[in-house]
């Protein structure tokens, strides 16, 4: 009785963990990033688990489009140099994303380079053939 209790146990601790490495796939975004000049940030989620940064882009017609992308946990920015005002609204840069797969206005962001020569970088690109 105590080996199949310790046995199913183990089982749903294993199971338990799954579901977090299918989280963390890139499958969704793209595995060259692309560069994105004169965005201007809207705003800034410092949340768990992805931080999320919206941002509008203006192209040559004067269309706004405006950018949904994911950056890593508030822990994991730190880490990098970030914190919860690296961005602050109405602020004008260049961002480097891995745009979503779907076509749509979305990603995973890469690096922002201010005007001022400030970089904050967060991913590198991918190696080509996917994995990072």
């Amino acid at each position: 009785m105590m080996r199949k209790l310790l046995f199913v146990t183990c089982v749903a601790a294993l199971s338990l963990n799954v579901p977090s490495y299918a989280h963390h796939s890139d499958v969704a975004y793209e595995n060259t990033s692309i560069e994105i000049k004169d965005v201007t940030f809207v705003k800034t989620a410092w949340v768990n688990p992805h931080s999320i940064v919206t941002f509008d882009v203006k192209d040559a017609s004067g269309k706004v489009t405006q950018w949904i992308v994911e950056m890593g946990s508030p822990s994991a920015m730190s880490a990098v140099g970030w914190n919860r005002n690296s961005l602050t609204p109405g602020a004008v840069a260049t961002v480097v994303v891995f745009p979503a797969r779907n076509g749509t206005a979305h990603g995973r962001l890469a690096r922002v380079m201010f005007p001022d020569g400030k970089t904050l970088n967060y991913r590198e690109p991918r190696p080509a053939g996917g994995a990072q």
